[in-house]
């Protein structure tokens, strides 16, 4: 990694459905995905260090075509020089 030169890393990501269990299972069978949690309107999901929590919405919009992400990103490092 070149002097002063940061990474980042995507730790969590929150998204809205309509049918919470459904999009947890597609996550665990399709993705390999583990589930720490799952209820009819939440669910926690990890693979690796990355952590995806799914959230019950009874909006109007259509969930397939819209993205609503929330997510958390951590510095892993942050290299300064320092004379």
């Amino acid at each position: 990694m070149a002097a002063g030169a940061a990474t980042a890393t995507l730790r969590w990501v929150l998204q809205l459905h309509r049918d919470v269990p459904r999009a947890a299972r597609f996550y665990a069978e399709g993705l390999d995905f583990s589930v720490n949690v799952c209820t009819l309107r939440w669910a926690e999901l990890q693979s690796g260090p990355f952590k995806l929590a799914l959230m019950h919405t009874n909006d109007r919009f259509d969930c397939r075509s819209a993205l609503f992400w929330s997510c958390s990103v951590v510095l892993n490092s942050l290299v300064l020089g320092v004379s």
